[in-house]
């Protein structure tokens, strides 16, 4: 199976409509977790998950994780992990060049849950927004949402994930090197 995972409310709406969308598909195998799991005290929702997990993680072929996905600007795009299996940068060009202004982060490891997967040999995800300076902060409401642009971010989710579930072979996880410096933020964040 191919798990999805987010880490808050804009997550959790990005993954429900996602889930929504990926049933018009003829895929079999596709499972998805929502769980708020608080990844700003550590990942404790996800490492326990990874520990005792509800679907074995030897079937889980991959995790795409949602976290800080609700204010696309500009369509621009972050996606980390993509040096986590060979299939992912041509599957985000072949779907996102056209819609987004892409940047590609290989590393797995990372200041959200897709790390505790990552750590099991199983190749990861993570899409990303940017921050912004409501970021844990009362003035994070609703109406700040861009609607259109997570829906055009659900849109590129969706066809990876159908992607990636519709390939015979599973993508090949790949060890990706921790990087220290500028380019892969030593303190694992990309709030700073």
């Amino acid at each position: 199976g191919v798990a999805s995972w987010q880490g808050g409310g804009g997550g959790g709406c990005f993954l429900f409509q996602a889930e929504d969308g990926i049933r018009d598909y003829d895929v079999i195998g596709v499972q998805t977790c929502a769980l708020p799991i608080s990844e700003e005290l550590g990942l404790i929702g996800s490492a326990k998950y990874t520990a005792k997990p509800i679907f074995p993680l030897k079937d889980t072929i991959a995790m795409f994780n949602m976290d800080m996905v609700g204010r696309l600007r500009e369509n621009k795009l972050t996606v980390f992990g993509v040096g986590t299996a060979p299939r992912w940068k041509d599957l985000l060009n072949e779907f996102g060049k056209d819609q987004f202004k892409l940047s590609f982060k290989p590393e797995g490891f990372g200041p959200s849950d897709q790390s505790s997967f990552y750590a099991k040999k199983i190749p990861v995800l993570h899409f990303f927004t940017d921050t912004h300076r409501d970021y844990h902060r009362p003035s994070d409401d609703w109406e700040k949402i861009n609607f259109e642009g997570m829906s055009n971010v659900v849109d590129l989710f969706e066809k990876i994930v159908v992607a990636t579930a519709e390939k015979k072979e599973r993508p090949k996880y790949r060890s990706e090197e921790r990087r220290v410096g500028k380019e892969c933020r030593s303190r694992w964040s990309p709030y700073t």
